[in-house]
């Protein structure tokens, strides 16, 4: 292996320090998540880090998260929200993805190439069932302020998180129900198999 490769290493390790755990915690996040990317079809980087396609130390794109280094979509969004759905009662933020969701959407709606990273512009887009696309409309909402007091169907959000799932600032987005560091046993990356555990109803009351 060669210098490059374990300097790309450490920095990433570091940068996980620096969010205030110690470094047991990070190796151990590290290593996991390494494990799960590790041969999946998220193995994208072709250098010698395995994260670099997603995720940068320094310089990270500030409209996705975490540390994006990934090149954004610049796509106008046909959005799943109140305007399109009027049985939506929670309130939809803006017309364009945000934050975590932007992350996956900057190779999940075909429009940017998924080896464009780290300023290099590629042409591999996804397509078939790979790529959602940029109408959402025929997708579950994102960007959604999560909210049973607007709509009584709806778990409390303590019920939510303790079912294991993950509100972004508030809102269901994209990695609620979706982590791209789950292994390959898990069909879709769900936070939940859903042959095991219904992931639908730790937020619907059905």
């Amino acid at each position: 292996m060669s210098l490059l490769y374990f300097l790309g290493e450490i920095l990433m390790i570091r940068k996980i320090l620096l969010s205030g755990l110690g470094l047991s915690a990070a190796l151990i996040i590290y290593g996991t998540a390494s494990a799960a990317i590790l041969g999946s079809p998220h193995e994208i980087g072709n250098g010698p880090n395995l994260c670099v396609a997603c995720h940068t130390p320094h310089n990270a794109n500030a409209n996705a998260k975490p540390l994006w280094n990934h090149t954004a979509s610049s796509a106008a969004y046909t959005m799943y929200d109140n305007a399109f759905s009027s049985t939506l009662d929670m309130a939809v933020a803006g017309n364009t993805p945000t934050g975590i969701s932007a992350a996956c959407l900057s190779c999940h709606d075909g429009t940017v190439g998924v080896s464009s990273y780290g300023g290099v512009v590629a042409n591999d887009v996804l397509d078939g069932g790979k790529s959602v696309g940029t109408d959402l409309t025929d997708d579950h909402p994102i960007n959604i302020a999560y909210d049973p007091a607007a709509d009584p169907d709806f778990v409390a959000a303590t019920g939510v998180t303790g079912a294991g799932l993950k509100l972004y600032n508030g809102q269901v987005e994209c990695a609620t129900c979706h982590d791209v560091h789950n292994g390959p046993g898990v069909t879709g990356k769900l936070e939940r198999p859903i042959t095991t555990a219904d992931l639908c109803t730790a937020c619907h009351i059905k």
